[in-house]
C-alpha cells in the first residue's frame, strides 16, 4: 500500500492539469478538478509521512497543501463563504507544521550533508548531523500525531465534501476563461512590482518575491490548459522554475542560519563547531556565487511571451 502511494504522488499525472479543461469549462468544474488533484496528493503523501521516514512524504504534502491553498485563495472573489475561511485555516496550519519537518530534512538533506560530502576530511560532521536527526524525529512524532487527530478528520471533510458543493455558487456557473486570464494578469503584474529593483531586493523582498512566484507558478500550471497554448505555458511555467529554485535555495540558506543555535543551546565538542563553521562559510560562497543567476533569470521570464495573452 505505501508503494502505491509513493508511486502515485511520484506520478507524473499529479503534475499536470486534465485536458477535460479548457476554454469552455465552467468554473466550478475547473475548481473542482483543481481540488481534487490538491486533494489526491495530500492523501497519498500523508500516507508516507505515517509510515516511512522517506523525506519525500513531507515534501511532497507539503506541496499538496500549498496547491489547495492556492485554488482557496484564488476562489475568494467568487465564492463568499465563512466555510472557506475556516477550510483555508485548517490547510494553513497543516500547512505550517507539515513545513516545520520539511525544514529538518532540508537542514540535514540540502545544507548539512553537501557540505560533509565536500570535506570528508573534517571532523565534527556525525555529531551535527545526529543532533538534527535527534530533532527531525521529534518533529515527526508531532506531525504524525496532527495527521491522526480529529483535527486532521475535519482536514479531510473539506477535502472530500467541498468538490462537491462549488455547482451551488452562481458566480462558479460562468466560463473560466476570463476569470483565469484576469488572475494571471493581476498575479504578474504583482510580481513584476515587487521585482522593479530586482538588484537590490532586501531579504524580506526576497522572501515575498520568492512566494509570488511560488504564487503564479501553480496559477500557470492551473490554468494554463484553459488557453490552449500547451508550448508557451511550458516556456513560461520552465523560466518561473529556473527564478524560483534560485530563491529556494537562498531561503535554505537562510534557514541553515538557525545551525546556530546548535552553539547556544547544545554543548558542541570542537570539531562540531568547526564543523557548523564550515557549512555556513560555504553556503554563504556559494550564495554570492548563486545570485548573480537570478538577474539573468528574471530577465529572461520577462521576455518570455504570456501565454494568457
Amino acid at each position: 500500500m505505501l508503494g502505491h502511494a509513493l508511486a502515485a504522488v511520484r506520478n507524473s499525472e499529479l503534475q499536470a492539469l486534465p485536458l477535460s479543461m479548457n476554454a469552455e469549462s465552467r468554473c466550478a468544474d475547473a475548481f473542482t478538478i483543481l481540488l481534487s488533484i490538491a486533494t489526491r496528493q495530500i492523501i497519498n503523501s500523508r500516507l508516507i509521512v505515517l509510515e516511512s521516514d522517506d523525506p519525500e512524504g513531507p515534501h511532497e504534502i507539503r506541496i499538496g497543501l500549498r496547491r489547495l491553498r492556492s485554488v482557496l485563495k484564488t476562489l475568494r472573489p467568487l465564492v463568499g463563504s465563512p466555510s472557506l475561511n475556516k477550510y483555508e485555516t485548517l490547510a494553513r496550519d497543516f500547512a505550517r507544521s507539515i513545513g516545520e519537518l520539511r525544514d529538518a530534512d532540508v537542514m540535514i538533506n540540502s545544507i548539512c550533508a553537501p557540505v560533509r560530502d565536500r570535506f570528508p576530511e573534517q571532523k565534527g560532521f556525525a555529531e551535527v548531523l545526529a543532533i538534527l536527526a535527534e530533532q527531525r524525529k521529534a518533529r515527526q512524532k508531532q506531525v504524525r500525531s496532527m495527521l491522526k487527530s480529529a483535527r486532521w478528520g475535519h482536514l479531510q471533510l473539506y477535502l472530500t465534501l467541498w468538490p462537491e458543493t462549488l455547482q451551488e455558487f452562481e458566480p462558479l456557473k460562468e466560463p473560466i476563461f476570463e476569470f483565469a486570464r484576469t488572475t494571471l494578469k493581476k498575479r504578474w503584474k504583482k510580481l513584476c512590482k515587487l521585482g522593479r529593483d530586482f538588484g537590490n531586493l532586501s531579504p524580506e523582498a526576497r522572501h515575498e518575491m520568492r512566494k509570488s512566484l511560488k504564487q503564479l507558478r501553480y496559477l500557470s500550471e492551473f490554468f494554463g490548459a484553459v488557453f490552449g497554448k500547451e508550448e508557451a505555458t511550458s516556456r513560461f511555467v520552465a523560466r518561473l522554475k529556473e527564478l524560483q529554485d534560485v530563491f529556494g535555495y537562498l531561503n535554505d540558506v537562510q534557514l541553515g542560519e538557525q545551525i546556530r543555535t546548535l552553539q547556544e543551546r547544545r554543548r558542541l565538542s570542537p570539531h562540531a563547531s568547526t564543523a557548523i563553521h564550515c557549512i555556513l562559510d560555504w553556503h554563504d560562497k556559494e550564495t554570492r556565487h548563486i545570485w548573480p543567476r537570478a538577474g539573468v533569470a528574471w530577465e529572461r521570464l520577462i521576455e518570455s511571451p504570456k501565454f494568457w495573452n
